[in-house]
């Protein structure tokens, strides 16, 4: 039992568990925005952005970065980009 609760915990950590109509318009969205589905990047580990090589699960330097990229399926660099603040 254990085991499988591990195993399904990567999963989750690799791919979250979204339904069907969820990943489909979040797959549209990125394609649209990108040219890259977001469902796909996300299971070769690739950014959807820019399409750089991501850090396996567990290996990010931050766990936010790790749990954003799961969402969003932005790396890390594209995260900053994307989400950063200008000074004022």
């Amino acid at each position: 039992m254990t085991l499988v609760l591990a195993f399904l915990a990567q999963y989750a950590i690799i791919y979250p568990m979204k339904s069907d109509p969820i990943n489909d318009l979040l797959d549209d969205h990125s394609f649209r925005s990108y040219g890259r589905k977001r469902s796909v990047c996300i299971k070769q580990l690739i950014c959807v952005s820019c399409g750089a090589d991501v850090p396996s699960p567990g290996k990010w330097n931050k766990d936010i970065d790790e749990r954003e990229y799961n969402i969003s399926g932005l790396c890390g660099d594209c995260q900053d980009a994307i989400f950063s603040r200008e000074e004022d």
